[in-house]
């Protein structure tokens, strides 16, 4: 169980640096595009109007042919994209390198597959002022830069934070692992003094129920001879008896929590396992007039403890005849299911409501209290039996209805 806690300890640990990890990495992306964006548009206005006085306008329209041509006299290479439209948007002029022919402001892409031009982009309109100082709109500039190299940029980003990410996971799940084995450990000690206590409480409570039922021996031999036995010593009797299985309950249920007390497993054949147990209950159900049954058990192996699954079956077995009413019945059935073994106890017993049925297999829980006392139930026979099935790696689940019976059905791993 602790190892399990700690395992959930270092995956939630790992779950939630990742998700750090990633909204860390989303924001870094973000910042990153924005600041590389910010500088490209920072370097478009400061080249606007450097450019800007190159530009004559002939005829009403804007040209900068006698720019270029002395920047290709000089063996200038225009790096930026320089464009210049009518007012109506129409292109007249392209120099530098490839770009988009749009005039628009911002972010733009053209082309398809490998070809796609992306680029940042930037105008402003020229204005024509004429002998009565009146303004007029005869074009636009434009300037557009590649953006080829921010967003390769931001591609490699992407992929160091991705290819960081499983080292990372790692990492973390080393120390969240050794991290989790300090946080549990106090609850691990904890733990280990409750078991102890449990199992010494048991064998401590093994003697004087020893001497109890020596000494009522004793007694009842003493008065064999009378005609009215008393009944203090049948309450007696009733009493040891209930303490006895509660010591015995309690120190399997320590065994069963402490790993340092588990047995090894080893193969089991299933049918020499089951049948001698029911040939077992079959007195306890002729003395109640029970029909138990038990159908063919197939020939399956298992690996297991042969003392817990018996005492898991014999737990089983007690409750379904122990709540079922003179003139029922008990049928034990064994089958394969998939990859597991499901052994079935039904009995067509007293049955239990549907809203007991998710805590039956807690400590000490009874469905009905003054029964479970009358019929000498300590109301953990069926916490030994799910921490057996759960050692095994296996699952138990119940269907009941009152008045008409309880269906117990477990289900372990075999070997094929």
């Amino acid at each position: 169980m602790l190892e399990s806690l700690r395992w959930r300890l270092t995956i939630w640990f790992v779950a939630l640096s990742l998700l750090l990890y990633g909204a860390g990495a989303i924001f870094g992306i973000f910042v990153l595009s924005a600041a590389l964006t910010t500088a490209t548009d920072d370097e478009l206005r400061r080249l606007l109007p450097e450019i800007r006085p190159s530009v004559e306008i002939i005829d009403d329209e804007p040209t900068l042919k006698t720019w270029s041509t002395n920047a290709q006299s000089a063996n200038l290479k225009f790096l930026p994209t320089i464009q210049l439209f009518t007012t109506k948007g129409a292109m007249l002029e392209h120099y530098g390198a490839p770009g988009v022919a749009e005039l628009k402001a911002g972010t733009l892409h053209s082309g398809t597959g490998d070809s796609v031009i992306a680029v940042r982009s930037e105008y402003r309109p020229i204005c024509l002022h004429n002998a009565n100082g009146q303004k007029k709109q005869v074009g636009y500039l434009q300037i557009q830069v590649s953006t080829k190299h921010e967003d390769e940029v931001i591609k490699n980003f992407i992929l160091e934070v991705l290819l960081l990410a499983p080292f990372s996971a790692l990492i973390l799940g080393f120390f969240g692992y050794v991290f989790s084995g300090k946080a549990v450990q106090p609850v691990e000690n904890t733990l280990l003094m409750l078991r102890r206590f449990v199992a010494d409480a048991g064998h401590e409570l093994n003697t004087p129920i020893t001497v109890i039922e020596a000494s009522l021996q004793t007694v009842e031999e003493m008065r064999r001879d009378e005609e009215d036995p008393s009944e203090i010593l049948e309450v007696i009797a009733r009493a040891s008896a209930r303490m006895k299985d509660l010591a015995g309950n309690l120190m399997t249920l320590a065994r069963m929590e402490s790993p340092e007390l588990v047995s090894p497993k080893v193969p089991l054949q299933v049918n020499e396992m089951v049948v001698p147990l029911v040939q077992e209950f079959q007195e306890l159900a002729k003395q109640k007039r029970i029909n138990l049954v038990c159908d063919p058990v197939p020939s399956l192996k298992l690996l297991g403890h042969n003392e817990s699954l018996s005492r898991m079956l014999s737990n089983l077995l007690n409750n379904a005849i122990r709540y079922t009413e003179t003139g029922g019945s008990v049928t034990v059935s064994v089958a394969a299911q998939d990859d597991n073994i499901a052994f079935v106890i039904q009995d067509t017993g007293i049955g239990m409501p549907q809203d007991s049925l998710n805590h039956i297999f807690e400590r000490f829980y009874r469905v009905d209290k003054s029964r479970s006392r009358a019929a000498g139930g300590s109301g953990l026979g069926l916490s030994i039996v799910k921490a057996i099935v759960e050692s095994h790696k296996g699952t138990v689940k119940v269907e009941s209805e009152l008045g008409k019976g309880s269906r117990f059905t477990v289900a372990i791993p075999y070997i094929h």
